[in-house]
């Protein structure tokens, strides 16, 4: 499991919740299940944790890191 530091605690519940899923189905079932205004925070959350597990995986650059803060908008 990864760590990822400063989470709100509804972010952590999100982030709990996102980890424990099988597929990606299941995530976008779930994100696409929440109300409008906790859509948004559950896709920073996810894409918060695949950042985390791509570090953990790979050395990242300055280039790539500067590409996913982009993504993240």
């Amino acid at each position: 499991m990864i760590t990822i530091s400063g989470l709100t605690e509804l972010q952590r519940d999100i982030a709990d919740r996102l980890w424990a899923m099988d597929t990606t189905a299941e995530i976008n079932d779930y994100i696409h299940s929440l109300p409008r205004s906790l859509k948004r925070e559950a896709w920073v959350v996810q894409q918060m944790i695949i950042a985390a597990e791509l570090d953990q995986v790979m050395e990242v650059e300055d280039a790539t890191e500067d590409l996913i803060r982009d993504i993240g908008g």
